[in-house]
């Protein structure tokens, strides 16, 4: 199996294979709280050649590895960055036809759709952390049907909600132009053995995530504003002492 690249969306380049496609980032996750995250297109990765695919029938489940992908910050200023997966299709026979959308599932934490689940790991970090999507500063996505419409491809359209708590990638402080390295494995369950063998054989999955950065708490913005003032009032108070000498 071969990728190459088949488009760009908000910053996450989407993938497609002979058998195997995705899109998707991940670096070093921060250590710090929790920060509030905000829709971003300036964060990107392309996956490159470098993975492994195994096929276990007993299980019907099909495996594929990327290890050392890169990610990158577009933005022009350092700052703290991520992105989370939210829009999965799964393809029989060499993505002949329309995918079958998967849709995000809280309890089972994995994307599910008509007989099938897709588990998400990340190999650089664990463990895999989730994000809530009504969470997101400025998301443009939740309720809005959406789907790559690309070239040749019928993908059903997949809207998603607020209340799903999906993958996340902590993308850790980044440069500006700088980048991270991560490895993720993606896991694709069939319940049908006929489908699984024929997609095993042919098959392909598409996944699209979204950038998000990190932005300041309003309570974290009123203690900057505090220190400038605090700054300014004890330089007005030295000229002021200098000027009575």
């Amino acid at each position: 199996m071969t990728t190459y690249s088949k488009f760009a969306f908000l910053g996450i380049a989407v993938l497609r294979s002979v058998g195997i496609g995705i899109a998707l980032a991940a670096t070093v996750a921060s250590a710090s709280a929790a920060p509030i995250w905000q829709e971003t297109g300036d964060v990107s990765s392309l996956l490159d050649n470098n993975y492994t695919y195994t096929g276990d029938s007993t299980t019907r489940t099909g495996s594929v590895v990327f290890n050392n992908q890169i990610a990158y910050n577009y933005g022009t200023s350092a700052r703290q960055i991520g992105m989370y997966i939210a829009w999965p299709w799964s393809y029989q026979s060499a993505q002949s036809g329309p995918g079958v959308p998967l849709l995000w599932d809280n309890n089972s934490q994995t994307f599910v759709g008509d007989g099938i689940s897709m588990t998400v790991k990340r190999l650089d970090v664990t463990p895999l952390q989730y994000l809530r999507l009504s969470d997101v500063v400025d998301d443009t996505w939740i309720g809005n049907p959406w789907t790559p419409n690309s070239p040749g491809f019928t993908e059903p359209a997949i809207a998603t909600q607020g209340s799903w708590e999906v993958p996340f990638f902590d993308f850790g402080v980044v440069a500006a132009g700088g980048s991270a390295s991560y490895g993720i494995q993606l896991d694709l369950t069939f319940d049908d053995q006929g489908k699984f063998d024929e997609w095993d054989r042919a098959g392909s999955f598409y996944v699209i995530g979204q950038g998000v950065q990190a932005v300041p708490e309003p309570g974290s913005v009123a203690l900057v504003g505090l220190a400038l003032l605090a700054a300014f009032t004890a330089r007005r108070r030295s000229m002021s002492r200098r000027d009575q000498a």
